[in-house]
C-alpha cells in the first residue's frame, strides 16, 4: 500500500504517524516513537513558542539583530533573505519562517523573546511574586540552566543554544507539557546538533497543538508568500512554499506531488534527518495529519518521496477509512433474565 505510488513494496521513510484530527484516532504508525532528527520541522515549535510569548505579535516590529548573520553563516541554512538592520512585524517573520522556511526568521523571534526575557517584560509562570515575602531577595527570572553538557554547542557553534536561550528552553517546556517523551531541541530552526531531536510522535502531538492557533493554518496551507517592503528590501519580496503537495506544478526534475486536499504543513531536510514533512489534508469532513521522517534515499536522489509516502497515505484515508455509529444512547443491546433480583 504505502509504496503504491512508486511500485515499491514498502514505504520511504524511517518512521510515519499518522492521525485523524477529528476523532483523535492514530490510524497508522512506523517507527512512531524512535527520536529522529527532524530539521526544519522545528519551526512548528517556534511557532507556537514565538506565538505564545511575543504579546501583540501581529503588529510589534521586530529589528533583526546581527546575530542572524553571525550565527547563520556558512552553515547552507534555508533562508528568506532577511537583513540585519531589517524591521518586520513578528506576522511577517512567522510567515517567512512557515512559508519559504527561513532559518534567519527564526532566530530574530528566538531573539527578541530572549531579550523580553532579559529584561524582564517576560517572566516565567512559576516565577516567585516580587511582592511576596517569601520570595524576598529571590532572582525571579533565573538564567536557564543547561541541560547537557555546556560544553557541547553544536558542531557548527550555532546550532545549540540549550542553557544559552530562554526561547529553547520554552521550546523544551512545552515540549513536555505536550506530553512528548523522545523530544528535545536545541535550537529554533532544526539545523542539525546530536542535542536536537523528536519522534514522527511527537512531532505529531506539536502539530495537532500548533493547528489550533491563531494564524497558523492560513499560513501554512499558501503556497507562497508576498513580503510588503521594508527599509532595507524597498520593493518586497515573494517566496514559494517549500512544500511541494500544495504547489501544482512539476519541480526541477519533472517530479508533481500535489494533492487536491493538502492544506500544510511544514518540509524539513538536511544531512543528518534527510527529507522530512508535516503534511495535512482535509476533505469529506475528516482532517488528518501525517508526520514522515528520515527519508534518505529520497534526499540523496533529490525525490521527495516523503511526499508520496504522505499521499498514498491520504488516499487510502480518505477513501477506505469513515466513522460510522455502532450504537447510540438508549439503544438496547441485549437483555439478561435474572432470578432473585429486585
Amino acid at each position: 500500500l504505502i509504496g503504491a505510488e512508486t511500485n515499491s513494496d514498502r514505504p520511504h521513510c524511517k518512521s510515519l504517524f499518522m492521525l485523524n484530527i477529528d476523532t483523535d484516532t492514530v490510524v497508522y504508525t512506523l517507527n512512531p516513537d524512535d527520536p529522529l532528527p527532524m530539521a526544519s520541522m522545528t519551526k512548528i515549535m517556534t511557532y507556537i513558542v514565538a506565538y505564545e510569548n511575543i504579546p501583540n505579535i501581529e503588529n510589534t516590529e521586530i529589528t533583526v539583530p546581527q546575530a542572524v548573520e553571525d550565527d547563520l553563516e556558512g552553515t547552507g541554512s534555508s533562508l528568506a533573505d532577511v537583513q540585519v538592520g531589517e524591521k518586520l512585524t513578528g506576522l511577517q517573520l512567522l510567515h517567512l519562517l512557515m512559508i519559504p522556511s527561513g532559518n534567519d526568521a527564526a532566530v530574530p523571534l528566538m531573539k527578541h523573546v530572549d531579550s523580553l526575557y532579559e529584561s524582564g517584560q517576560l517572566t516565567p509562570p512559576d516565577a516567585p511574586d516580587p511582592e511576596d515575602p517569601a520570595g524576598a531577595g529571590e532572582d525571579p527570572t533565573p538564567a536557564p540552566q543547561a541541560e547537557g553538557d555546556p560544553e557541547d554547542n553544536g558542531e557548527d557553534g550555532v546550532t545549540d543554544y540549550t542553557g544559552k536561550s530562554y526561547f529553547v528552553q520554552l521550546m523544551n517546556e512545552k515540549a513536555e507539557e505536550l506530553g512528548c517523551r523522545n523530544t528535545h531541541f536545541a535550537n529554533p530552526h532544526g539545523l542539525h546538533s546530536e542535542n536536537h531531536y523528536s519522534s514522527a510522535r511527537d512531532m505529531g502531538r506539536i502539530t495537532q497543538y500548533a493547528m489550533k492557533l491563531p494564524y497558523f493554518m492560513d499560513i501554512v496551507k499558501r503556497d507562497g508568500y508576498e513580503k510588503e517592503p521594508t527599509n532595507m528590501d524597498p520593493e518586497g519580496s515573494g517566496f514559494a512554499n517549500t512544500n511541494r503537495m500544495i504547489l501544482p506544478y512539476e519541480d526541477d526534475y519533472g517530479n508533481a506531488y500535489w494533492y487536491s486536499y493538502a492544506n500544510g504543513i511544514k518540509t524539513g531536510s538536511h544531512d543528518q534527518a534527510g527529507y522530512c514533512l508535516a503534511a495535512s489534508a482535509t476533505t469529506f469532513g475528516y482532517t488528518y495529519i501525517v508526520i514522515a521522517m528520515g527519508n534518505m534515499e529520497g534526499y540523496e536522489k533529490g525525490v521527495h518521496e516523503e511526499m508520496l509516502d504522505c499521499r498514498t497515505l491520504f488516499r487510502w484515508a480518505f477513501t477506505s477509512l469513515g466513522k460510522k455509529t455502532i450504537a447510540s444512547q438508549g439503544d438496547i443491546m441485549s437483555s439478561v433474565k435474572l432470578e432473585y433480583a429486585y
